[in-house]
């Protein structure tokens, strides 16, 4: 079986033309995926946020037990500290609520159930082939 034809083919010869074009994109929603996200929309890049499996989707696969060994002050993200609530040493559930609550303190466009399957870097941009569609950023 043949490759199929690059973005940028099918794109010029009028094929599956019609895609979503983002400023950026970041790929998973765990920690780091959402503090770049955040990070960038503070900066004004509107950003939209794929995700595989769900927020925090390796907390959740964690052993009950697990809890953060460094301090909850000193484990925040960018934007948003953990609530005192959840005590000096955050358990994993405690981890999964709040990256959930950083996501919607921060109003984060993230699109769960959305594999990334291939990106090719374009006309200075990015090309992305998701099992949701094909999607653009610069």
């Amino acid at each position: 079986m043949s490759e199929p034809a690059s973005f940028a083919t099918r794109r010029e010869a009028g094929q599956d033309a019609a895609f979503e074009t983002h400023q950026a994109i970041v790929i998973g929603a765990g920690p780091a995926g959402l503090a770049a996200a955040a990070s960038l929309q503070r900066e004004r890049i509107e950003t939209v946020v794929l995700e595989q499996a769900s927020i925090g989707s390796s907390w959740r696969n964690h052993y009950d037990r697990l809890h953060l060994h460094i301090v909850r002050w000193l484990s925040g993200l960018p934007g948003l500290p953990i609530d005192r609530r959840e005590g000096s040493w955050v358990s994993r559930e405690g981890v999964i609520r709040y990256l959930e609550r950083y996501a919607r303190h921060h109003d984060l466009d993230i699109r769960t159930g959305t594999e990334v399957e291939r990106i090719i870097r374009n006309d200075g941009g990015w090309l992305l082939r998701t099992s949701q569609g094909e999607m653009h950023a610069r």
